[in-house]
C-alpha cells in the first residue's frame, strides 16, 4: 500500500480520527474498492483539516529555513559539503 503514500509506509503514522493500524486498513480498503476505478473521484465530503496543516507546517518550516540564518549542515565526510562550502564561498564575495 505503500504506493499511495510518497511519505512511505503508514504502519507508524496517526492520523487524528484513525489509530495506527486502522489507517492501514482504511487504505488497503480503498485502493481495492476505489483506487483507478470508476469510483475513484473527488468527493465534497472528503475530510481534509489534516492535509491543510501539513501543508501549512511545510510552509513554516520553509519559510524558516529561507528566511533563518541557520542552515542545515552537511556532515563531517559528507560528498556534497565541499560543493556546499564553495557555493556560500561565492555567494559571500
Amino acid at each position: 500500500m505503500d504506493g499511495l503514500n510518497t511519505f512511505g509506509s503508514t504502519k507508524d503514522v496517526t492520523i487524528i480520527g484513525f489509530g495506527m493500524s486502522e489507517i492501514e486498513n482504511y487504505i488497503e480498503k480503498h485502493a481495492k474498492s476505489h483506487y483507478h476505478g470508476p469510483s475513484d473521484e473527488y468527493s465534497e465530503d472528503w475530510e481534509l483539516s489534516g492535509a491543510v496543516q501539513d501543508l501549512q507546517l511545510y510552509y513554516m518550516v520553509g519559510k524558516d529555513i529561507a528566511s533563518g540564518n541557520d542552515w542545515p549542515k552537511w556532515n563531517e565526510g559528507a560528498e556534497f559539503k565541499a560543493a556546499r562550502g564553495t557555493m556560500m564561498m561565492s555567494v559571500i564575495k
